[in-house]
This record gives structure tokens, sequence and C-alpha cells, in this order.
């Protein structure tokens, strides 16, 4: 598979591109699922293409969760708020606006900007790790509170993270952590979650050998809508045995087998009959004369594009509202990416949402197209036409 954010300028299409084995494993001892092949962060993030703030309904969701914490743990402006993958301020703006002090942690360069210019949010462009940990201690920088979304996927060395948190966080302090589910993403036979830069597959089985190790309390999970299905782990350092109450998603885990390799058994067969229907509805949309184009110029979209072997035969381009990704083509397929206007411009008969988990979002923002006889067709968690 092609990098899933390495999107590429019109003068790159001729040029060699870049493929890495994406091949999945599962870990009889810890219940870790993780692919096998690690592509360098810095060629993963140091150009970034996913700007945190482009979903409306993920603000209001960051929006809220600060918002509790903050009056949870009585933060003010003698607090401290460090996100690590802090991206362009998307959840440390809620913070800012609340008087407590912040500090993001972000590599890729691009966002950071963003963050910096746009929001004003203090950020260290560098990757997380012991050497940054040791040097912001040796500062006098200890979080009473420090976030991670959809960040301890992509990181190699989970153990060297969990040790650099120790270092950073406050005694009394709480790390907030959110992974994609890997239970719903094997139920849902979600294939296009699955990238080189999420390293790792998370099951509560797993977070809890992890947080064990490291003498972390879990003192709270969530289940949230968002990424098809994700986990919000709130933990401190141990003083305390983890919350009973909420252990009970691990329960579920243990009667659904999911730390036991007989749940991932079947995943291939489904996901590869899930691209057989797929190409049977495209292939049959296109025979009646329709155009499709795509919606999302997400990581997941490339992914699908590239399993299913779509190209601009099938669909003729793919919107995104993202400036940085407009003008630009799917790795891979080389499906142009233009803005959200080409879909009204042009009114295609068929619209596949490869964001498919901002539907909502989408179908509100697209009341136009509908109104004039566009149609949606949504991949996932199955194929259907809305």
């Amino acid at each position: 598979m092609p990098l899933a954010n390495g999107f590429l300028a019109h003068e790159q299409l001729n040029g060699p591109e870049d493929f890495f084995p994406l091949d999945l494993f599962f870990c009889n001892n810890c219940g870790l699922a993780q692919i096998g092949h690690v592509v360098p962060p810095e060629k993963l993030f140091s150009d970034y293409a996913y700007f945190s703030s482009h979903s409306i309904d993920k603000l209001k969701f960051y929006e809220a969760l600060a918002q509790r914490i903050v009056t949870q743990h009585s933060l003010d402006e003698r607090s401290l708020v460090i996100e690590i993958g802090s991206n362009d301020g998307y959840l440390l703006r809620y913070y800012k606006a609340r008087g407590v002090p912040i500090l993001g942690i972000e590599p890729s360069t691009n966002v950071a900007r963003v963050a910096e210019t746009i929001h004003k949010i203090p950020t260290i462009k560098r990757f997380f790790g012991q050497n940054l940990a040791v040097e912001l201690r040796q500062q006098g920088w200890r979080a009473d509170v420090i976030h991670a979304h959809n960040v301890l996927a992509h990181i190699e060395n989970l153990h060297d993270f969990f040790q650099s948190l120790n270092l950073v966080i406050r005694d009394t302090g709480i790390a907030v952590l959110e992974v994609p589910y890997v239970k719903n993403l094997i139920q849902n036979g979600l294939y296009d979650m699955i990238y080189h830069e999420h390293l790792y597959y998370f099951s509560i089985k797993a977070l809890k050998y992890l947080t064990d190790a490291h003498r972390f309390t879990i003192e709270s999970i969530e289940l949230t809508p968002n990424q098809g299905g994700s986990l919000n782990l709130t933990i401190r350092k141990r003083t305390q045995p983890d919350n009973p109450k909420e252990l009970v998603l691990a329960e579920e885990e243990d009667l659904l087998e999911v730390n036991d390799f007989r749940f991932y058994a079947d995943f291939d067969a489904r996901i590869n009959q899930h691209r057989r229907d797929l190409r049977n509805l495209i292939r049959q949309v296109k025979a009646s004369g329709k155009s499709i184009v795509g919606y999302g110029a997400s990581a997941k979209g490339t992914i699908l594009l590239n399993f299913c072997g779509f190209n601009p035969g099938h669909l003729d381009f793919v919107v995104d509202n993202i400036e940085y990704k407009q003008g630009r083509y799917i790795p891979g397929v080389h499906i142009p990416i233009r803005e959200p206007k080409a879909l009204r411009r042009t009114q295609p008969d068929y619209c596949l949402v490869l964001a498919w988990n901002a539907l909502d979002e989408i179908v509100t923002h697209e009341t136009l197209y509908r109104s004039n006889g566009g149609r949606f067709i949504v991949p996932f968690p199955e194929i259907r036409i809305w």
C-alpha cells in the first residue's frame, strides 16, 4: 500500500512512488494487534496532511471534553495541560479560552504552524520521547493533564512513551489517551482503518498490559463514536487498583474472545467479500451510465480506493474541505482532489463517502446536492445507498 496521507502533487504523478507491506499481526500473549512493517515517523509526519479542526462535530466533542476536565479537576491559571500530538490546536484552544496554561507537542511543522499562528498555541515541534521528557522535567514543565488523542497507535516504542509520560505528569495528574478500538474495527470489517501510521490496534487487555507494566491506574474507560469506535482512557500514577466499574468493557471483550486469535480468523474473508460487493456496485452504477465521485480525501479513503482497485475510470474525482489536499491526487490510484464546490457544480449521480465516520456532518452540509437528486454510497459498516 502507499502511504495513506502521501497525497501527490501533479508533477509527482509520473515519478516513483513508495509502497510498503501492510500486514496485520496478533499477539496471543498481550492481545495487541499490530502491523509488521514500520515506516520511519519522519517520512509519515514531518509534512502532514491531516488537520484535526476540519470537522465541526469533532471540535464540539473536544470542546465538551476540555470543559468537563476543567470542571472536574478544578484547573486554573496555576495548572498546566500538555497535549502530545497537538496538531493544529483543535483541543488546546479550549483550555486557553478558559485561562488554563497549555503546551502543544507536534512534530508536523506545517500543522504546528497553524496552531501557533492562528490559535496562538505554544508548540514544541518535536517527537515526544524520553529525551524531550527529560528536558521538560528539568525545565519545570510538569502537567496536571496530558492529552494524547489518536497518538498512541503511531508510536513504535510504547514502553518509551509510558516512561516519558511518567516523567512529565505530576504525581496527582491524569493522562487522557484515545485510541481506535480493535473490537469495533474487526467486528465491523473496518479495514480502511489499517494503514502505516497506525502501528497498533488496541484492546482493553493490551492497554491494561501497558498501564500495569508502567504502574498506571485506569481511572475510567469510555467508548466514543470517534473513528468508527474509539476508547477514551483516563489514567493516573498508581495509588490504588483500577476502578472495577470502568472495566465492564473488558468483561465484554472476554465474552467475545477479542483477545483470542479466533476473533480475527475470518477477517480476511469478510473484507475480501466487502471488496467484491463494493466493486460490483460501482461497476453496475458505471455500466448504467451514471457518474460517481468520492467525498473525503481521508487516509481511510486512500486504503479503500487502493484495496478495491478504484481509479479515475471509477471515480471522476474526490472532494475534500482541507485546502492543503485540493489540487493533489490520491496516492496509488491518482484520483484528483477538488474542493467541495465541485460536487455541487457537477452534480454527479453518486458520491462514495470515503470519510464515512463524518457522514452526518457531510449530509448536513450537502443538502443542495441531495435535493438535486444526488445519492451517497456509504461503504461502512455495511454497504448502503443513502
